[in-house]
C-alpha cells in the first residue's frame, strides 16, 4: 500500500473496544466504504466511536459484510485544556455550520442556549442531526474525541450553573478588548460564548459581565455568529498549543 495515500476516517458507533477483527454489517457504512470511498481488500481505514479509534485493513468484502483486521487501536485523545462553548440556538443552517466548525476547532463541550433572539425550539430530532454533523466533522478533522452537546437551556440558567466553577470566561464582542492583549494559560479551563444573530440584549450582556465574562474583540469586522464561534475556539486552541504550564 502506498504510504502517501489518504487514510479515511469513518464514525462507527458499534466499533468493538478490543477485538482483533471487525465485521461490519451496517449497510449504510458498507456503502460508504465500498461505493463512496471505493476502498477494496488490503486497503486501510480508521474507524472510531466516542471512546476509541482503530486503524484497520480490509480483509474481505461481499454484499453481506466487510471484514477488517485491526492494525492498532487506541483511546480517543481529549484535547487539553478543557474548552467549553456556550452556543446560542441559531437558525438551522448557521447552527449546523457552527457545530461542524466547533468540532474541527477542538471544543470539548458545546452548551446550547436559548437567548432573547432565539426563534425556535430544538427537539430530539434536531439534537440527533447535530450529533451526526459532529460525527462528520470528526471524520474530516480526525479529532475523534467528540464534544458533548448539551441540550438547550435558557442562558440565565447556563450562566448560573457555571457561576461557581473555575473558568476563564470569554465573550466575543466587537466592542471588547483585543484577544491579543489577554494572557492565556494552559492550566485554565475556558468557557467561551458568542452572541446570536442580532446580538444579545443589553440585559443578557450585563448578565455575562456580572458572571465574570471578559468581552473580547476577534477582528476589526463584524462576523456572523457561527463564524465567530469557531474562530474564537480555534484562536484559543492555537494560542494554547505552545503554552507551558506554570
Amino acid at each position: 500500500m502506498s504510504t502517501d495515500k489518504h487514510l479515511f476516517a469513518l464514525y462507527y458507533g458499534s466499533l468493538p473496544s478490543s477485538a482483533a477483527e471487525i465485521t461490519i454489517t451496517d449497510q449504510q457504512l458498507m456503502h460508504r466504504i465500498a461505493t463512496v470511498l471505493r476502498l477494496g481488500v488490503d486497503e486501510e481505514i480508521i474507524l472510531f466511536n466516542r471512546q476509541v479509534n482503530a486503524h484497520a485493513r480490509i480483509h474481505a468484502i461481499n454484499k453481506k459484510h466487510i471484514i477488517m483486521h485491526v492494525i492498532s487501536r487506541e483511546a480517543n485523545r481529549t484535547l487539553d485544556p478543557e474548552v467549553s462553548v456556550i452556543l446560542p440556538v441559531l437558525k438551522k443552517d448557521s447552527l449546523h455550520e457552527a457545530i461542524y466548525g466547533l468540532v474541527e476547532a477542538g471544543a470539548n463541550r458545546i452548551v446550547l442556549a436559548y437567548t432573547h433572539k432565539s426563534v425556535h425550539h430544538l427537539g430530539q430530532h434536531d439534537l440527533d442531526k447535530l450529533e451526526r454533523i459532529a460525527q462528520a466533522a470528526a471524520e474530516q478533522s480526525k479529532q475523534f474525541a467528540l464534544p458533548e452537546i448539551i441540550p438547550a437551556q435558557q442562558l440565565a440558567n447556563i450562566v448560573s450553573m457555571h457561576a461557581d466553577q473555575q473558568y476563564r470566561k470569554i465573550y466575543a464582542d466587537p466592542q471588547g478588548i483585543s484577544l491579543a492583549d489577554q494572557p492565556f494559560f494552559s492550566q485554565d479551563r475556558y468557557l467561551l460564548m458568542v452572541g446570536p444573530e442580532g446580538d444579545l440584549t443589553d440585559q443578557e450582556k450585563d448578565l455575562l459581565r456580572s458572571s465574570g465574562f471578559i468581552f473580547t474583540r476577534l477582528t476589526p469586522t463584524i462576523l456572523r455568529a457561527y463564524q465567530a464561534s469557531f474562530l474564537l475556539t480555534g484562536a484559543i486552541r492555537s494560542l494554547l498549543v505552545n503554552t507551558k504550564k506554570s
